[in-house]
């Protein structure tokens, strides 16, 4: 059980020349019983905010808000932050645009090219790939569904 009183929230609240309170002195003191019980919500689409505490006759109950997640959000949610090198090599094959992608790897300067050939896992965050990308025709957007479909390859 927690008890709520002034912006403090205890499981053992000071009452003063009293050892082992019950609940019934806990409260006849200004402690309220605190209720933390959040709402169900989707946690793929949604997301839940704290707004504050409604304070009645003997309980304290947390307040919330539920918000649809951003776009921003959502995509941060959805899209890997990494995929192997072999996954990433893989999803250019099946999109056709392998060699197109090596020819330009190739043409770049040399932290391109060790990127290539020896990082082991490539970074959505990655400022080559960000830069590679508009190279090939690939938005945002795109490089996000790339990292997506090639987490699934095994």
């Amino acid at each position: 059980m927690a008890y709520y009183k002034n912006g403090v929230i205890t499981s053992s609240p000071f009452i003063e020349s009293v050892i082992n309170p019950t609940q019934e002195k806990i409260l006849e003191t200004g402690w309220l019983i605190y209720l933390d019980i959040a709402p169900e919500y989707n946690v793929e689409t949604q997301k839940i905010e704290k707004i504050g505490i409604t304070e009645s006759k003997d309980t304290a109950t947390v307040n919330y808000q539920i918000l649809d997640l951003t776009e921003e959000e959502l995509r941060e949610k959805n899209v890997p932050h990494t995929i192997t090198k072999g996954q990433g090599k893989l999803q250019l094959l099946i999109l056709g645009i392998f060699t197109q992608v090596e020819a330009i790897i190739y043409q770049s300067g040399n932290m391109e090219k060790i990127y290539w050939n020896d990082w082991e896992i490539w970074e959505r965050s990655s400022p080559i790939l960000n830069r590679l990308a508009p190279n090939v025709g690939m938005s945002p957007s795109d490089l996000d569904q790339f990292f997506i479909e090639a987490s699934k390859l095994k």
